[in-house]
C-alpha cells in the first residue's frame, strides 16, 4: 500500500482537529479507529458497486503520529476509490 506523509509544525491534538475539519469540508465522513487514526469515506460503496463509475466512492485511511523535531506526521493512504 502506498502512502503520503505530511509533516506539520503543530501538536497532535491540533492536527487531529484540523484533519477532521478538512475531511468534513470535502464532504467526507470520518470513522475514528482510535484517538489518532481512522478512515474517511465519501459517497456510497453500495451505490458504487451497483452503478460503477457513475456513483462516486472513495476511502482514505489516515494516521497521526509524532514526527521528528517536534513535528506531527499525518499519513494518508488511499484505501479505495471509484
Amino acid at each position: 500500500m502506498t502512502y503520503t506523509d505530511i509533516y506539520v509544525a503543530a501538536n497532535m491534538q491540533y492536527v487531529q482537529t484540523c484533519i477532521q475539519q478538512i475531511f468534513q469540508y470535502a464532504n467526507y465522513t470520518i470513522q475514528w479507529k482510535d484517538q489518532f487514526s481512522g478512515t474517511a469515506t465519501r459517497g456510497s460503496k453500495g451505490m458504487h458497486i451497483a452503478f460503477g463509475a457513475v456513483a462516486e466512492y472513495s476511502e482514505v485511511d489516515f494516521q497521526i503520529f509524532a514526527g521528528p523535531d517536534q513535528s506531527t506526521v499525518v499519513r494518508l493512504s488511499l484505501a479505495s476509490s471509484g
